[in-house]
């Protein structure tokens, strides 16, 4: 069974509050004072809410609402853009893009892009001027 790492730490802070060396504390808890003086040092900055748990891992960004999707998913098909191109234009960073799949869905596969040796006419860009 593992620890209750919360309660450890609350009890760490405490008994060297009292005045309790930190040597002893490490030894009954059995942690190195490396991992002390990190607790000890975020309860000074911090105060008791410094103790508790951290997010940890990338944060998770915001949900893409169904008109975003369609609309990426219109740029997608219409122009075999990738996540870059398509956040350029619709004003997205291309982690969100990316990040939520809608690129890589597997109806969207442009596949391979034959191209032309004669110029085309330019064509009508969402975001021409």
């Amino acid at each position: 069974m593992g620890r209750d790492w919360s309660k450890l730490r609350s009890w760490i802070i405490r008994r060297r509050l009292e005045g309790q060396s930190v040597a002893e504390i490490c030894v009954q808890v059995q942690v190195s004072r490396k991992v002390f003086y990190y607790w000890w040092n975020r309860y000074r900055a911090e105060g008791w809410r410094g103790l508790e748990e951290r997010p940890r891992g990338r944060p998770v960004g915001q949900d893409l609402d169904d008109s975003e999707k369609e609309r990426i998913i219109k740029l997608r098909k219409r122009y075999c853009w990738g996540p870059s191109k398509i956040a350029g234009c619709a004003r997205f960073t291309s982690s969100k893009i990316t990040g939520k799949l809608v690129v890589t869905q597997p109806n969207l596969n442009c596949g391979t892009l034959i191209w032309k040796k004669t110029p085309t006419k330019k064509q009508n860009l969402p975001f021409a001027r």
